[in-house]
């Protein structure tokens, strides 16, 4: 999640540890409406594509630290 932030608004990793059948992650929280509440219902179209959005968006940085690695 280091490489999101600045990009689009990601929780802080305050701790990840393993132990022999799983895995923690525990996050700091993000101030904000869940997108799930019922109140966006009436928008989903333009939830949809912010969404859409931010993940191509995810997906492009991604891309561009793979080849920036070369």
């Amino acid at each position: 999640m280091k490489w999101l932030q600045g990009k689009l608004l990601v929780p802080e990793v305050v701790y990840y540890g393993q132990d022999d059948s799983n895995e923690y992650l525990l996050i700091t929280e993000i101030e904000g409406i869940n997108a799930s509440e019922k109140s966006f219902e009436m928008i989903l179209p333009q939830l949809m594509k912010q969404l859409a959005y931010s993940l191509r968006a995810v997906h492009e940085d991604k891309g561009s630290q793979k080849s920036s690695r070369k």
